[in-house]
């Protein structure tokens, strides 16, 4: 494969990678969360917002040195969107999110 078609694919699944990532922020947020707690997934605007600015990075970066940086941090900035997205949609069983809480204040409590 071609260093200029490896480019383009790698644009394209940032571009895919960032309009995944806000609209499983936009699931959180609207469906499962609420207003309630809307900073909780904010991590997944952040890395979409990283994500669609990542394809620049390319066009300076392919005719220096810089590529294989540039691919690093496209790939870490997917998985970072992959790994956010799983935490925020998971199935989670009812109260767990406050059981944790609880256990954590009564060990505190017996110290």
């Amino acid at each position: 494969m071609s260093t200029v078609a490896l480019v383009t694919w790698l644009g394209w699944a940032c571009y895919a990678g960032a309009a995944g990532t806000l609209v499983a922020y936009l699931v959180q947020v609207l469906g499962r969360q609420g207003w309630r707690r809307p900073w909780n997934a904010a991590g997944l605007v952040f890395t979409s917002v990283a994500l669609s600015q990542t394809p620049f990075l390319f066009d300076e970066a392919m005719y220096g040195r810089g590529l294989g940086t540039a691919m690093i941090v496209t790939f870490c900035l997917l998985a970072s969107a992959i790994v956010q997205a799983y935490t925020a949609l998971r199935p989670r069983r009812r109260g767990e999110d406050t059981e944790g809480a609880k256990a954590a204040g009564a060990q505190g409590q017996d110290a």
